[in-house]
């Protein structure tokens, strides 16, 4: 199962929920090792109950690393409510649930 990805400013990867409809991205996950620069093909199911299949995914390794990072979005759930709200920040007391 892949680990959709976005180049966030070059700096980090953002996670997606969900691949992008007309983007390219990346899909990180563990497999075996192989060289980059290879091309790949993903098929959907190859089952005797389904007659036809369908290519869900293609494209080309990139690197091979096994540290790569993948930042997620976090929200912070204040208890107290704000103390003051600006524009676009708010000031909390710090505590998170």
């Amino acid at each position: 199962m892949p680990v959709y990805s976005i180049s966030d400013s070059r700096t980090r990867n953002r996670m997606l929920k969900y691949t992008p409809e007309h983007m390219h991205c990346f899909g990180t996950f563990y497999g075996p090792l192989i060289a980059p620069n290879t091309s790949f093909v993903c098929f959907q199911s190859f089952s005797s109950a389904n007659p036809g299949f369908r290519v869900s995914a293609t494209g080309t390794v990139l690197s091979v690393d096994e540290s790569a990072e993948i930042v997620k979005k976090l929200k912070l759930v204040c208890l107290t409510g704000p103390i003051k709200i600006c524009t676009a920040n708010t000031v909390t007391d710090g505590r998170t649930v």
